[in-house]
């Protein structure tokens, strides 16, 4: 069954996101996660299985703390086995922190 409504769960990611893809540490995964916003939205989906962030709210708290504008929207997803998901966070990057432009 097709959802007309769901995005893809995929954006496009350059080779600096998905360099170094197993370290697991904060940093690395806040960089991951940054150089993927800089492309377009990035869902939690995306984040778990594309970004190797297992707590995407957590990394995108970070990243405000750090001075970026991110903001989140709720929308409807179907994962890769068909199955909907209402509320899956949808992160859209607004502008860079004042130290990183």
């Amino acid at each position: 069954m097709e959802n007309k409504n769901a995005r893809s769960t995929k954006p496009e990611t350059s080779a600096s996101t998905e360099a170094n893809l197993n370290d697991t540490g904060t940093q690395a995964q806040c960089t991951r996660l940054l150089a993927a916003l800089k492309t377009g939205p990035v869902t939690t989906f995306h984040a778990r299985l594309e970004l190797n962030i297992l707590h995407p709210a957590g990394r995108v708290k970070d990243l405000r703390n750090a001075g970026h504008s991110i903001v989140t929207q709720y929308i409807t997803l179907l994962d890769e086995n068909g199955r909907k998901h209402s509320r899956v966070a949808e992160y859209n990057l607004l502008s860079l922190s004042k130290e990183a432009t």
